[in-house]
C-alpha cells in the first residue's frame, strides 16, 4: 500500500476536518499528475492520507461576473477545461494557450490549475500565464481567507508559501479590455509531453488609440528558482509608443535581468539568449492581435 487513506471530500469544511484529524499527515490532491509522482519518487507515503478535492463543486468551473470585473477559476478546474473555455480564450488567452500545451490529452483531462500552481515549478504552463495576467489566489484556512498575488505563492523549486493547513480554492484575474490581450511563447525540445526549456507569457494593454503601451506584464520561467516577473522590461514599455524599437529594448532588458542556470533541458547561456527572442515574439504577437501593424 502506497498510502493509508484516500478520501474523496465533498466540501472545503470537510477538507479542514480531515487535515486536523490526520495532524500533518494529509495532502490535498485533485488530478494527482504532479503530487503522486513526487510522493512516490521521494518515498513520502508512509502513514499518508490523500484528500481528493475534485468532487467539491465550488472548486470547479470558470466564471465571469456580471460586472465583468473578475474572471474566477476554481482550483480544481482541469487544464482541458481551461484550454477549451471560450471565456478564457477571449478574456485570458495566455492561460488557455498554456493549458493546451501541458502534457498529453490524458494528462490535461486530469491535471488541475491548482495542482499546477501548488507544485511550485518555476515554469508551470498554468503558473506563468496566471502571473502575467496579474492573477490572485484565494487562500483559505479554518480561520478565514485572503487573496494573494500568484507570484507570492512560490518560495523555491517545488516549495509553496501556502502551509499544509491552508488550501488554494480559486484564482481570479481581470478580463482583457478591448485594447488588451495576452500570449505565450514556449520553447521545448518537442511540441508536447515535455517540460519547457523556456516559457514566456506577456499581457499587454494599449491606450484607446492603440498608439502606446498602457500596461504590460511579462512572466518568464525557468530563469530563476521561482517564476520571474520581468518588471524592468515591462516598466520600460509602459508609456512608450508601440514600435519595434520599444519592444526590442524591453526584450534586451529582460535578457539582461534573467538568471537561468544550466539544466538537462538547456544551457544557461542559450536560455538567456532565448529570453530576448521569446519576449520580443510574445509582445509583438499581442500587439498584432490588437490590430496594430508594426
Amino acid at each position: 500500500m502506497r498510502w493509508e487513506t484516500y478520501r474523496v471530500t465533498k466540501s472545503i469544511a470537510e477538507v479542514f476536518e480531515c487535515t486536523d484529524h490526520f495532524q500533518g499527515k494529509a495532502k490535498v490532491i485533485a488530478g494527482g499528475t504532479d503530487l503522486v509522482v513526487q510522493l512516490l519518487e521521494r518515498g513520502q507515503t508512509a502513514g499518508l492520507a490523500l484528500l481528493d478535492i475534485s468532487a467539491i463543486p465550488e472548486m470547479r468551473g470558470i466564471e465571469i461576473g456580471d460586472d465583468r470585473k473578475w474572471i474566477t477559476v476554481g482550483a480544481a478546474t482541469t487544464m482541458t477545461e481551461l484550454a477549451q473555455s471560450e471565456i478564457i480564450a477571449r478574456y485570458g488567452r495566455a492561460l488557455g494557450m498554456g493549458a493546451s500545451c501541458m502534457g498529453s490529452p490524458q494528462i490535461r483531462n486530469m491535471a488541475t490549475i491548482g495542482g499546477n500552481v501548488m507544485s511550485a515549478q518555476p515554469a508551470g504552463d498554468g503558473s506563468i500565464p496566471l502571473i502575467a495576467l496579474g492573477a490572485e489566489a484565494r487562500v483559505v484556512s479554518p480561520k478565514g481567507e485572503k487573496w494573494l498575488a500568484v507570484e507570492k505563492l512560490f518560495v523555491d523549486v517545488g516549495k509553496s508559501s501556502v502551509p499544509s493547513e491552508q488550501i488554494v480554492t480559486h484564482f481570479r484575474f481581470k478580463p482583457h479590455a478591448e485594447t488588451a490581450t495576452s500570449s505565450i511563447q514556449r520553447l521545448a525540445k518537442r511540441r508536447a509531453f515535455t517540460l519547457p526549456t523556456l516559457l514566456v507569457a506577456a499581457a499587454v494593454r494599449l491606450d484607446e488609440e492603440k498608439r502606446s503601451f498602457e500596461d504590460v506584464r511579462i512572466a518568464i520561467g525557468p530563469v530563476a528558482r521561482t517564476p520571474w516577473l520581468a518588471r524592468e522590461a515591462a516598466d520600460g514599455l509602459r508609456g512608450s509608443p508601440v514600435s519595434h524599437e520599444a519592444i526590442q529594448k524591453a526584450s534586451v532588458e529582460a535578457r539582461l535581468g534573467a538568471s537561468p542556470r544550466d539544466s538537462i533541458r538547456g544551457g544557461a547561456d542559450y536560455r538567456k539568449a532565448m529570453v530576448e527572442v521569446l519576449v520580443r515574439r510574445a509582445v509583438t504577437e499581442c500587439v498584432e492581435r490588437l490590430g496594430v501593424k508594426l
